[in-house]
């Protein structure tokens, strides 16, 4: 019995000099929800969302985290991509022991595809100004979240030009409360292109890309070009902690935007 009980004394010292995985679940202190305006600001979006944050539970964050990644997918709709996404970055035990997002040299976001009326469909990364990918971790699309308990990411079009060609544009706000007269511009005009090349543009339709990844849904149905099609933006906030030793993922929230909605001039 005294064996046992020494093997047993030892197994734990052995343990805890390698360091046991100390893994937490931050699905409590945040949340994401779709908005489309911002509280004192007379502007119109077409997609936009409210991330609150919770900082109480957010202690010992490395720089750069909390902060978010924005990704798009081009189909009438998102499949099962939610799931699909949860159940790659999140890993075996769906919560703790998340995964960085990478990516494919066409922008598309490893491990993660779904499928809408038997179609593949796929998350990509958006570039930003000078062809510079905006899905690098910590910071991502755009952190650190730290000084605010709500953030805005709000969507809006740039004016298209002569051929019908345009980007979408982000603005952040800040804000303590949800009070109309807390809210703050923080960042604003941060161009969003498709990844497919520097400064690539979205179009009005389909017309014209056959040959490109990220809007393949449209061409693998057979169909002849399209003049409605939806761009479905997707955010998850990740957050990476100091004394934690994993890598937590909020679940990707949707809004959409379809560019025969959009409005030219703003």
């Amino acid at each position: 019995m005294r064996k046992v009980i020494i093997l047993f004394l030892i197994s734990i010292l052995f343990l805890s000099s390698c360091g046991i995985p100390n893994y937490r679940d931050y699905s409590d202190y945040i949340s994401v929800s779709k908005v489309s305006r911002v509280n004192g600001y007379d502007i119109e979006y077409d997609a936009g969302f409210r991330v609150e944050l919770s900082h109480s539970g957010l202690s010992n964050m490395q720089e750069g985290s909390p902060s978010v990644l924005l990704m798009y997918s081009i189909a009438p709709g998102t499949g099962s991509l939610t799931t699909s996404f949860n159940r790659y970055i999140r890993n075996y035990n769906n919560y703790y022991n998340g995964s960085p997002a990478t990516f494919s040299a066409s922008g598309r976001l490893n491990n993660v595809e779904s499928t809408l009326e038997g179609n593949p469909i796929y998350l990509y990364a958006f570039r930003g100004d000078n062809g510079q990918p905006l899905s690098t971790p910590l910071e991502y699309t755009f952190g650190s979240l730290n000084q605010y308990r709500y953030y805005y990411f709000m969507i809006r079009t740039s004016e298209r030009d002569g051929s019908n060609n345009f980007h979408l544009i982000m603005d952040v706000y800040g804000a303590t409360s949800l009070s109309s007269s807390e809210h703050m511009l923080i960042a604003s005009d941060i161009n969003l292109y498709r990844y497919s090349g520097s400064n690539t543009q979205f179009t009005a339709t389909t017309d014209g890309h056959s040959s490109n990844d990220d809007y393949s849904y449209y061409y693998v149905r057979e169909e002849d070009d399209s003049s409605e099609y939806v761009i479905n933006i997707a955010l998850a906030v990740n957050v990476v902690s100091t004394e934690y030793n994993n890598i937590y993922w909020y679940q990707i929230v949707f809004d959409d935007v379809d560019p025969l909605r959009l409005t030219v001039d703003r």
